[in-house]
């Protein structure tokens, strides 16, 4: 497929109703082509079920790890997500095995760190001009 003559994108047809478009264009090109799309009857679904994304999944939280695997902005991110249905199969095992109680706090605070891995918070630094902002950013 020849986008404005700027890029090429690959086209998938998933079923009769979806299709993902794999295009290697920044925003304003894939802006262009949504807009395109739309006009032309398509309904744009910004955040998919992560198991229609990964039909092939083994399980829910697989398809949810590959999901968050794909918008990851840290190589410590990934190594998290790819423990995890490791983690959580253990977790349950012994809970099963054991009657173990499951620590709302430990679960909570491993949650916290991941999340902050894959949606980094915003950080602004301001102040006057020729205050250090740069070499204290960089």
């Amino acid at each position: 497929m020849d986008l404005e003559a700027i890029d090429r994108a690959l086209a998938v047809l998933l079923r009769d109703d979806w299709a993902q478009l794999m295009v290697h264009g920044g925003p304003r090109l894939i802006q262009k082509l949504l807009d395109r799309l739309i006009d032309l009857g398509a309904v744009y679904d910004a955040d998919p079920p992560a198991r229609q994304l990964f039909p092939e999944a083994a399980s829910d939280l697989e398809a949810d790890v590959l999901s968050n695997i794909a918008r990851a902005a840290s190589p410590a991110a990934i190594d998290l997500l790819l423990a995890q249905p490791r983690l959580w199969h253990d977790l349950l095992a012994r809970f099963e095995n054991d009657g173990a109680v499951i620590k709302a706090e430990h679960l909570i605070a491993r949650s916290r760190v991941l999340k902050h891995l894959l949606v980094p918070p915003t950080v602004v630094v301001v102040g006057q001009a020729n205050v250090g902002k740069s070499t204290l950013s960089n």
